[in-house]
């Protein structure tokens, strides 16, 4: 097993592949990287989270 340097800093560095979250943290990353992703693609969109 890989031993990986990983810190708190980490959750919303987009760049880090393994990171510890808790799930509000998990459902904002996901929004920011879904927001990379449609950049790269060309595409101006925005989030919404409810719940």
């Amino acid at each position: 097993m890989a031993n990986y340097k990983v810190s708190l800093d980490d959750r919303y560095d987009l760049s880090q592949d393994h990171v510890f979250l808790t799930g509000t943290q998990a459902i904002v990353r996901l929004t920011l990287m879904q927001k990379e992703r449609d950049r790269r693609a060309g595409l101006n969109t925005a989030g919404y989270v409810t719940g």
